[in-house]
């Protein structure tokens, strides 16, 4: 991206630099207190693969999920993708990342403590917040999930 008006260049090019995305990346750095930036990882094989926020180490992987409005399968189909991809990534070059899914509110219900997602999240290790009007918050933090809520 070119600098204007003076600016810096906006380090995320994939997202408009007002964006919901950038928003949410920003006050998830802020919560975590880790600085991300998106990355292409590549793997042995030479594939990349995207994720939205990165620490500079690699340390913590993060995919955001910023559906607005009527929520559809299709975004539950997505924020389980980013699920699997993150986790595959973990796997594949980062074993010791820490995982984070970062959702907006619509997409929250799709996590509720009693709900097979929040188990697998659970279960494979990562984390979810959510980015609401209040700010970024991370779900079921204190929670431990059994198998009886499956």
């Amino acid at each position: 991206m070119t600098e204007s008006a003076g600016k810096m260049p906006h380090p995320w090019h994939r997202f408009a630099p007002d964006s919901i995305e950038v928003r949410m990346l920003t006050d998830l750095a802020a919560t975590l207190k880790v600085p991300l930036e998106p990355r292409a990882l590549k793997l042995p094989s030479g594939v990349r693969a995207e994720v939205d926020g990165a620490a500079s180490d690699d340390s913590v992987l993060v995919k955001v999920v910023a559906t607005q409005g009527t929520v559809r399968s299709a975004h539950r189909n997505r924020v389980l993708a980013d699920m699997l991809k993150l986790t595959w990534l973990r796997a594949a070059v980062a074993p010791k990342a820490r995982l984070v899914l970062c959702i907006t509110e619509p997409v929250a219900p799709y996590f509720s403590a009693t709900s097979w997602p929040a188990q697998a999240a659970h279960d494979l290790g990562v984390d979810i917040y959510v980015h609401g009007t209040d700010g970024t918050r991370r779900l079921h933090a204190e929670q431990e999930l059994d198998d009886t809520q499956i």
